[in-house]
């Protein structure tokens, strides 16, 4: 029976006097050990603020039930009593594991490079959905070399299962049977992909050095990290240079950002490069009491 205060349970049921003891035990820590590190993936990617801890809530015996509570940490006290966060962060991240074992469960196709970017481009927007109505930084993009590593473990512990088990992962709102015959292992699918990546995406960013005067790029904070990118804005631009629209230190803007990664054939980011087509709006930075500028 579910805890109440648990985000997931993970089940393997077995045929007492037959199944392996010891493939039961590490199927499970597999399992639990892809999960954990699902959550601390797409959790990352949300906001690099936030760091999962998983809980073991319960252990039931018969079959085998290990029910786990995500807790965070490292995130602004006030947010979290504003937005709830700590509630949203257990649903998200079990909307998360769904997807993938969707994907997990799927027989192999030729074009299964393709449906991993799917997966990910999927995870992507499932995070850009926060209701927090993106007080958060707009999610980073997942490496799929990161995003397989996890799947692997899960695939690890299907393997693990006996002809008799079976492994079910269960929330609040049902349970998933895990088809432990399908194995593809999505690591071995990573240096498919087509090396070059290019597109746009909605971003909120923080101006750490502008350029006034259009001759280098200026220099952004995304969460924890730093980029650096043209503004192609002409019209914004030309507003900000009669002084229609003022930045001070620590402003952010909300933009839509084009940009171009380029892979090796393992899947490791080796170039990336950033332009700002449109600025969106100017955002006061936190210790101003106005709220967001428009321009």
């Amino acid at each position: 029976m579910k805890p109440a205060d648990a985000d997931y349970g993970v089940t393997i049921d077995f045929e007492r006097g037959t199944s392996d003891p010891v493939r039961v035990f590490e199927a499970m820590v597999k399992a639990l050990g892809g999960f954990r590190d699902i959550d601390r993936l797409v959790l990352g990617a949300a906001d690099p603020d936030l760091t999962p801890i998983m809980v073991l809530e319960d252990v039931e015996a018969a079959s085998i039930t290990s029910w786990v509570k995500n807790k965070v940490s490292a995130i602004d006290d006030m947010a979290l009593k504003e937005f709830d966060l700590k509630q949203q962060v257990g649903k998200y991240a079990v909307k998360a594991k769904y997807l993938i074992l969707k994907y997990l469960d799927e027989r192999l196709v030729k074009e299964e490079a393709a449906r991993l970017e799917t997966l990910r481009d999927d995870l992507y927007k499932l995070s850009t959905e926060n209701p927090t109505e993106r007080k958060l930084p707009l999610p980073s993009r997942i490496l799929l070399e990161d995003l397989t590593k996890p799947l692997d473990k899960i695939q690890d512990a299907k393997r693990l299962l006996g002809p008799s088990d079976r492994m079910i992962f269960k929330d609040e709102g049902g349970t998933h049977e895990l088809d432990k015959s399908v194995t593809k292992k999505p690591s071995s699918y990573v240096k498919e992909i087509e090396k070059d990546s290019v597109g746009e995406m909605e971003m909120i960013l923080t101006i750490r050095k502008p350029d006034l005067l259009g001759k280098s790029q200026w220099e952004f904070r995304h969460g924890k990290d730093s980029l650096s990118a043209n503004i192609e804005d002409d019209f914004w631009l030309e507003t900000l240079h009669k002084g229609e629209v003022s930045i001070v230190s620590g402003s952010g803007i909300s933009c839509t950002v084009a940009y171009k990664y380029e892979y090796d054939e393992r899947g490791n980011l080796i170039s990336k490069h950033h332009d700002i087509v449109k600025v969106h709006r100017v955002i006061a930075p936190p210790s101003e009491t106005q709220s967001d500028m428009p321009v």
